[in-house]
């Protein structure tokens, strides 16, 4: 299969693996941000299409939906896959040619969901729907039903500590990343990708200090971040990582209640910047709850 290096873990690499040799019309990748959910895609239709990664560039047959300026999804966008999806194209022997990629598919409004229904329910001839999603609850259940869904693993540590040497990493460095990503590979290259001077490291500062002040202290510190938007979005995104690591590895149940309470907290900080919701009001009620 075509680039078989690229870091994806065992069993999610199987599954997809079973989905390419005989693939449905329809593709859920669940994952958070940073799990490597692009580099999934490509090595999902590099090897449906058998073509290089790289020439998926050049592919003149995807169609990309992404979440507007709002942070929403709605029925026009929707609705104008109609054209692309009744293109007539030559009468080729593959198993794929027209692709359509809806990424944070969440976003979908519901009117915008039950559109894209009827194209999962009754899907054109060679065409295949990607969709990816963070938090699958938002998605509905019809839609949930006439998908495949993949739920993105973790890599080995070991082998993300081996990716990271390789692209020039220091141990010490090694360390501070992995500690950030949580594991994940998407989210550990990134951050590799700026060094010392990347915003999620000085995110991750940011986030720990919070996550160790008083509530008072908390929201003394809403009019100076409110100044600082990207900075936010990349504290809401670190704190979201922090919170996963610490359900995962929580001993007692008190700890692990608290973490799921500062994730669902992160979520729904992330969902209203998708929104445009007002920030000093989203930071306030971020600072409240956590």
């Amino acid at each position: 299969m075509n680039d078989p290096d690229l870091l994806i873990n065992r069993e999610t690499r199987s599954q997809l693996k079973a989905f390419i040799n005989h693939p449905g019309n329809s593709l859920l990748i669940q994952g958070p941000i940073g799990s490597g959910r692009d580099t999934i895609i490509s090595y999902c239709l590099a090897n449906m299409l058998n073509v290089p990664i790289a020439a998926l560039d050049t592919y003149p047959y995807i169609m990309n939906i992404d979440p507007d300026e709002k942070g929403t999804i709605g029925i026009d966008q929707i609705r104008s896959l109609y054209k692309f999806l009744n293109l007539k194209l030559p009468v080729v022997d593959q198993k794929l040619i027209k692709i359509v990629i809806i990424k944070d598919s969440e976003a979908m409004t519901i009117a915008a969901q039950n559109a894209l229904l009827k194209n999962l329910e009754e899907p054109p001839r060679l065409c295949l729907f990607i969709l990816t999603v963070t938090n699958i609850r938002k998605l509905l259940p019809t839609v949930l039903s006439r998908t495949k869904i993949i739920s993105i693993a973790k890599p080995a540590k070991d082998e993300l500590k081996i990716l990271l040497a390789k692209k020039g990493a220091s141990p010490e460095l090694i360390k501070q990343i992995l500690s950030l990503s949580g594991g994940w590979p998407g989210l550990a290259v990134n951050l590799l990708s700026e060094g010392q001077d990347n915003r999620l490291l000085l995110a991750a500062g940011e986030a720990r200090k919070i996550l160790s002040l008083s509530l008072y202290e908390r929201l003394a510190l809403v009019n100076s971040l409110v100044k600082q938007p990207e900075l936010t979005a990349d504290i809401f995104q670190v704190i979201a990582k922090m919170a996963e690591i610490g359900i995962q590895t929580a001993k007692q149940p008190n700890a692990a209640d608290k973490w799921q309470r500062i994730l669902s907290n992160c979520l729904d900080a992330e969902d209203r910047l998708r929104q445009k919701a007002n920030l000093k009001l989203n930071l306030f009620v971020f600072m409240l709850k956590i």
